[in-house]
């Protein structure tokens, strides 16, 4: 696997549920779990998929937390995914 397109993934993940799931974590979890898992052939199938369990699982498991404490949880700069 490779970490850099994981993280590259996460991050567009994040981004499009932070725009559609208005920066809060149960509406971003909602977000999340309808986002279809890759197809049979989608470039770095792996990845992507890795990545966006990951955040549904944070989002799903740590919904009553605050957004900046799961992304902290996940690794992740809330500041970061909103500029890049």
């Amino acid at each position: 696997m490779d970490h850099k397109l994981y993280s590259q993934y996460m991050h567009i993940y994040l981004k499009e549920a932070l725009v559609n799931g208005n920066s809060k974590p149960v509406e971003i979890a909602r977000y999340l779990d309808e986002i279809p898992l890759p197809g049979r052939f989608a470039r770095n199938k792996e990845e992507r998929i890795r990545a966006l369990q990951a955040v549904r699982q944070a989002f799903n498991e740590h919904r009553h937390w605050p957004l900046e404490i799961i992304l902290s949880h996940l690794g992740i700069d809330l500041e970061k995914i909103k500029t890049g």
